[in-house]
């Protein structure tokens, strides 16, 4: 049994919510505002936030950000419950919000999500360590990072091409590690699974897709021109159409939770 706090101002909605999750056999506590949730947070431990976008004291992004300030909170699952004009995917991500339901969120859905979330969460705890390349440094000034389950690979990787930014793209999945590299909005390197090029940047796209989850980070290089190797130096466009043609050839497969069209992902739901 996971123990859930629901923060929504609609006394009507928490009570709906409880009762569908309540049911499942989740113990929920309901808070009718950020500052109450905290307080709450404060006494007890919690597996999962569920969150409305606005509340009255204050909307989800700050209640996330407060939230992972805090070293007791910052691993703490958060799901946020879609609205129209509700925050952009990367203002959540931004904010370290694990997921994102759509305006035209059903409770099936946010049943789903919410035992994905749990189960991650536990996949987590019981890991094993796993080797990587080098030990993660802190982000620098001006890095931008946040959850894959809030934004797609592809959405990150087009947001940063259209920024013409130079720099690195770190993502962090169950499947591995991998590294695309921007050069003034093009992408001139990718790593992932042991491979390098296209290939991997292929490879990577279709994995973090499936998997619905990970993290990632970007770090700017300014004027700086971009050491790595050239093994690409084509556009994210070009790049995504290259991969949605792959996937209707059957040559890289994506399983059954996430399809590319026209270099865009395909959301459940959206």
């Amino acid at each position: 049994m996971a123990r859930l706090v629901l923060v929504d101002g609609d006394a009507a909605r928490r009570l709906a919510i409880e009762e569908e999750l309540g049911r499942l056999g989740h113990d929920i506590a309901q808070a009718p505002s950020g500052a109450f949730a905290l307080t709450m947070l404060d006494r007890s431990k919690v597996d999962l936030i569920v969150s409305a976008a606005r509340m009255s004291d204050m909307d989800a992004c700050e209640l996330c950000a407060i939230l992972r300030s805090d070293p007791h909170h910052e691993r703490l699952a958060f799901l946020l419950l879609g609205a129209a004009g509700g925050p952009t995917p990367w203002a959540a991500a931004q904010a370290g919000i694990d997921e994102v339901l759509p305006p035209s969120w059903t409770m099936p859905m946010l049943v789903s999500r919410v035992h994905q979330l749990l189960g991650r969460g536990r996949e987590g705890r019981m890991a094993p360590a796993r080797l990587v390349r080098a030990p993660r440094a802190p982000a620098p000034a001006g890095a931008l990072e946040g959850s894959l389950g809030v934004m797609d690979l592809p959405e990150v990787a087009q947001a940063i091409a259209m920024g013409g930014k130079t720099g690195r793209l770190e993502v962090s999945l169950a499947a591995g590690d991998g590294v695309v590299v921007f050069d003034a909005g093009r992408v001139a390197h990718a790593e992932f699974g042991g491979g390098a090029g296209e290939r991997a940047f292929s490879a990577l796209v279709v994995a973090a897709c499936r998997e619905r989850g990970g993290r990632f980070r970007f770090l700017p290089a300014g004027d700086t021109p971009v050491a790595s190797p050239r093994t690409i130096g084509k556009g994210i466009e070009q790049l995504l159409l290259a991969v949605a043609s792959e996937i209707d050839e059957g040559i890289v497969p994506t399983g059954d939770s996430a399809t590319l069209t026209a270099g865009r992902p395909a959301h459940e739901g959206a």
